[in-house]
């Protein structure tokens, strides 16, 4: 017994060694890192040496205090900090001690980052030991060592649950001849849009875009949707790919349908747009420049008064991230056809946010949102009032970052609005973020992102202990889908030993966010076993990568709406008069939903 004590503390290099900490806001404690460690474990964890000569990994026993439920709405974040851009630390926390499940793991895309931040979920988690694993990934030895903290933060606290029945779904596939075709299998970051005007779907999957036709008669050979190959010609190479439909907001009689299809090659974009759901494709510029080399995304809407449309009535927005900090978005104004200069619109002054974001959403009122994973560890809105001239940050108060793309949807103004005699429409702003990898979170706004109000963890309604890739539509102000995977098992998403199973979840809200039910869209079907690929690079995973779809359709004709979104391996649709129904209010009819 002597031996193995003794062999755990030479294994724990970090001054001091152990701490505790208690379930009460802003609680802290602190170590600092072996300046003497060696460096090299550049591939991750599995790299690690933890001890002997060329130890390149050192570990902090952190000992969480008190009962689970102490934890609710609390989180804590777990931190290392560091000088040196050109230096690299990765930061992993196991349940118990190393041999332990990886409970979370730091969010850094790596150099020249200077902090690698996590969360535990004591709720979902437990309280008791774990273990904090810093890998010196690229560090000159006795320089620059990291200082990490662990600290209490406001989580956020369970969802009401809304009344009635939940909607349902049906998962639709391509037909046999894609799947022989070796079409419509996967798509490691897949995206959607409906055509207003025509009720098709297009659907993108890596190289290969996809036009979905469904038919709701019943037909006799039980095929309810047909899929077809209608990719865009110039969209034979790519890095990442993104598909993004302009329907505007007019649900009588919608005056645009353009669909774009781009695949990134790294300073821009290979970009072409459809009027006619891939029949016939225009090649773009693609982007603005300057643009960043990752994760493109596509928005449009309404231009923000004083200017008007006057080649095609929205603006087009092209957005894009550098790796690490600076993220930058295009203004077009020809349609997409061409873009204005790219503008940056966080990074270099704005140090403390993350590269990464969300795809764009425009307001019926022009205002542009951008939703960004990380500024100073929240979810935050990047928002223009100006078509994108000028951009503002706001910080989604107890959001906390995580591995996931954030997402935004906008609400078409019918209760958000200017009033008086005249009200033009703002719309209410709905943000969702996967919160420290463990809480689907969501929180509602109705002035622009500068406060916000509704903010629940919506996967609590069902056991969700695990989330990644949430997407979010809104229709009428009060009503909004949100869909996520999730898994009822707990554990950092992007370890490739998480034991869990992920469904894909949708949650819809008919009073603005107030309360909140949560289906399950593939209940006998699991869309992913195991970790997630949620970092890119290495070690690599089996499949699923930055985020998912949704969209929604226009057709109060057939007494119907449908709420359409995209996982990795299905396209899925809801067709439900009650609470999913996201514009038609006046239907009162349920009937099952027929899913995609």
């Amino acid at each position: 017994m002597i031996v193995s004590a003794t062999s755990i503390f030479r294994g724990r290099a970090a001054s001091p060694s152990s701490g505790t900490i208690a379930a009460t806001l802003g609680a802290s404690t602190a170590w600092a890192g072996d300046p003497t460690l060696a460096t090299g474990a550049t591939g991750g964890e599995g790299q690690c040496i933890d001890s002997g000569p060329a130890k390149n990994c050192d570990s902090y026993a952190l000992n969480v205090l008190g009962n689970q439920s102490d934890w609710n709405g609390k989180l804590i974040q777990v931190r290392v900090d560091w000088n040196l851009g050109s230096h690299d630390y990765d930061l992993y926390i196991h349940k118990g001690d190393l041999s332990g499940q990886v409970a979370a793991s730091g969010t850094n895309g790596g150099q020249p980052g200077t902090d690698e931040t996590a969360y535990l979920d004591p709720t979902n988690m437990g309280v008791g030991l774990y273990t904090v694993h810093v890998a010196y990934a690229v560090v000159t030895p006795g320089q620059d060592t990291y200082n990490g903290t662990a600290t209490v933060v406001p989580g956020l606290t369970p969802a009401p649950s809304g009344s009635g029945l939940s909607p349902r779904f049906q998962n639709h596939y391509p037909q046999q001849s894609l799947i022989t075709a070796g079409k419509g299998l996967d798509a490691g970051e897949p995206s959607i849009g409906a055509d207003w005007k025509t009720g098709k779907v297009m659907y993108i999957s890596d190289l290969t875009t996809l036009r979905v036709t469904f038919d709701d008669s019943c037909p006799a050979n039980a095929q309810k949707s047909t899929w077809e190959d209608k990719s865009a010609p110039n969209n034979q190479e790519s890095l990442d790919p993104i598909l993004f439909t302009d329907h505007g907001y007019n649900t009588a009689t919608p005056q645009v349908a353009r669909t774009f299809a781009s695949q990134l090659t790294g300073q821009d974009s290979l970009t072409s747009f459809t009027d006619d759901d891939g029949d016939n494709w225009t090649p773009s510029q693609g982007g603005g420049i300057p643009s960043g080399v990752d994760h493109q995304a596509i928005g449009a809407g309404p231009f923000h008064a004083p200017l008007t449309g006057v080649a095609y009535p929205d603006a087009i927005y092209y957005c894009s991230q550098d790796i690490v900090a600076a993220a930058f978005c295009a203004r077009s104004d020809n349609g997409g056809l061409t873009f204005g200069p790219g503008v940056q619109i966080y990074g270099g002054d704005v140090t403390n946010c993350a590269g990464i974001h969300g795809h764009p959403k425009v307001g019926p009122d022009g205002t542009v949102y951008v939703p960004a994973r990380a500024c100073n560890n929240l979810t935050t809105m990047v928002v223009s009032q100006d078509n994108g001239v000028t951009w503002t940050l706001r910080s989604i108060p107890g959001s906390n970052t995580s591995h996931s793309d954030p997402a935004v949807a906008v609400g078409r103004g019918n209760v958000v609005n200017t009033g008086g005699l005249n009200p033009q429409p703002i719309g209410r702003v709905y943000a969702a973020f996967g919160s420290g990898d463990s809480i689907a979170g969501v929180s509602v706004s109705d002035d622009r992102g500068a406060t916000w109000k509704n903010s629940f963890d919506v996967g609590s309604l069902v056991g969700i202990k695990a989330v990644a890739f949430p997407a979010i539509v809104a229709g009428d102000d009060e009503r909004a889908a949100y869909a996520f995977l999730g898994s009822t098992t707990a554990g950092a998403p992007d370890d490739k030993a998480f034991p869990g199973l992920w469904h894909l979840y949708v949650a819809t809200t008919a009073d603005g966010g107030s309360t909140w039910q949560v289906s399950d869209a593939t209940p006998n079907d699991p869309v992913q076993r195991n970790g997630i690929h949620l970092g890119g690079g290495s070690p690599p995973h089996r499949n699923l990568l930055d985020f998912i779809g949704i969209d929604l359709d226009n057709d109060c004709q057939a007494v119907r709406r449908q709420t359409f979104a995209s996982s990795q391996r299905s396209t899925f649709a809801t067709d439900d008069a009650g609470s999913a129904e996201l514009n038609c209010r006046s239907r009162r009819r349920r009937r099952e939903a027929d899913l995609v």
